[in-house]
């Protein structure tokens, strides 16, 4: 029964079915199916010669497509948890990796194994092929990282049921046997990895290494990538004909994106939903005659509701909490109990997502759900109270938080950046004007700090806990100020 759901063999039995396919087609190569079968068997036999098998973890630290799928399928074959090898991984207490394998151009790490030629031929102490796969479905196969709540990386584990259900369920259109397919996603990314295996195990191509330009003459029929991907895309020129589809996951683009894409492809698939659960929306967008746009939503197997704090659905339009569910839920986060109690209730996936819906049904994020401050008995959003500040005269960037205290209730705090030749004073007073008159006195901040830059997340995210931490910094060293005098 588990091996129904062991992708590894998909593929060899893909292999078998068409073996003179291109499994992967690089700008000055190609990779048959029947080339890269023996490569699959191959690796998972030399992981077995290193006593490595069920249970067992391995980091894969590659930027060719070929070594990160040949690693991907070997580890299903032999039941493994298998991960790419991003540098804040490598010490990770909760992978405890037990083989890296490198096939980049860097020092060999602890753990590490270089991938040479000897590993596209059978190890010497080679036995009969015998591949046991996972005894349970729903044992962790796929470990890949996602931003949990106030930036904390936690590691989702995605069972070979779970990835197989995915597979089967997709509600928007499967590539057909002989696609060719392009991802912008890296390769470690699971994006990436859920179409290449899809490809793979379907009689389908993945493109990789090419140009834009190059991929009419490639004969590529789906582009795969992130709404920042195709922003960038658009600055770019394709060569004729149109492509037929491309696919963008996350957040909605603009029409006039929409429109600017669609002179290069004939129907976009716009799709949403996080690693943790699946497709959740999903909608085929074309140009009528008259340039009108045509949206067509498909249906999805998961589902969203926007919700208040207390977990009753928000009117149409108002800004509420996302949360979502799916058959194909994973069941939590790798060694994560806090994060676990936080995202995951009764069915449901609390993303730390703020959204609303327009008129037409869509789903609009809006911010993040963990950036409620609670205020007494009130909840009000920081991001509104940040774009409130943010938009008072003096004030370059503003981040509201609590700041916790020792001895009573936290305190509602906001950072303040102000433009050179303003006066504090000045600006705290029309600062406490704007909050009041847009959100109340409750929301007004209790202290107003300042500084010459705010700290932001690598996204440009508000990093509250750094704003805690320089509030903790700055009264130890009042305090030893106060010492030394």
């Amino acid at each position: 029964m588990a091996q129904d759901y062991n992708l590894g063999l998909a593929f060899l039995r893909q292999a078998e079915a068409t073996p003179a396919a291109e499994a992967l087609l690089f700008r000055d190569g190609r990779l048959r199916y029947a080339e890269m079968q023996p490569l699959v068997v191959f690796m998972a036999q030399h992981l077995q010669a290193r006593g490595l098998g069920a249970g067992d973890t391995i980091l894969v630290r590659a930027q060719d497509p070929a070594v990160v799928l040949v690693s991907l399928f070997a580890s299903a074959l032999l039941g493994m948890r298998w991960s790419y090898g991003h540098d804040d991984l490598l010490t990770d207490r909760r992978l405890n990796a037990d083989i890296v394998l490198q096939a980049d151009d860097e020092p060999v790490l602890p753990k590490g194994v270089r991938l040479d030629e000897s590993w596209a031929r059978p190890p010497e102490t080679a036995m009969r092929a015998q591949f046991p796969g996972y005894l349970d479905p729903d044992e962790a196969w796929l470990l890949h990282p996602v931003e949990g709540r106030r930036g904390r990386v936690e590691l989702v584990a995605l069972s070979p049921k779970i990835v197989m259900e995915r597979l089967r369920s997709v509600s928007y259109p499967a590539p057909p046997r002989g696609a060719r397919i392009v991802s912008l996603f890296p390769p470690g990314s699971w994006f990436y990895l859920s179409e290449a295996i899809a490809a793979l195990t379907s009689g389908g191509c993945i493109v990789a290494g090419m140009a834009p330009e190059q991929w009419a003459s490639a004969k590529v029929t789906l582009v795969i990538g992130a709404s920042g991907h195709f922003l960038s895309l658009c600055e770019t020129s394709f060569a004729p004909p149109k492509l037929p589809r491309a696919r963008i996951i996350g957040n909605r683009l603009p029409e006039t994106v929409l429109r600017h894409l669609l002179s290069h492809f004939d129907n976009l698939e716009l799709v949403f939903g996080p690693i943790e659960i699946g497709p959740v929306t999903a909608e085929i967008v074309t140009e009528r005659m008259g340039g009108e746009l045509n949206r067509l939503p498909v249906p999805c197997a998961g589902q969203f509701e926007i919700v208040d704090a207390e977990g009753n659905m928000v009117p149409e339009g108002d800004e509420g909490i996302l949360r979502l569910r799916s058959p194909s839920l994973v069941l939590g986060y790798l060694a994560g109990e806090d994060a676990n109690t936080a995202a995951f209730d009764d069915g449901w996936l609390y993303s730390g997502d703020l959204a609303r819906t327009t008129p037409a049904g869509e789903l609009v994020l809006t911010g993040r759900t963990d950036e409620w401050l609670k205020i007494g008995e009130e909840y009000v959003s920081a991001q509104l109270l940040d774009r409130i500040l943010q938009g008072v005269s003096g004030i370059d960037d503003a981040i509201t938080f609590m700041m916790p205290r020792p001895d009573r209730t936290a305190r509602l705090t906001a950072f303040l950046a102000i433009t050179p030749g303003t006066h504090p004073s000045d600006i705290e007073a029309s600062a406490k004007i704007a909050v009041l008159s847009a959100a109340g006195r409750a929301a007004v901040p209790e202290r107003f700090l300042f500084a010459d830059k705010l700290p932001r997340t690598s996204t440009g995210r508000a990093d509250r806990d750094a704003c805690m931490a320089m509030v903790i910094a700055m009264r130890a060293q009042r305090a030893n100020e106060r010492r030394k005098n």
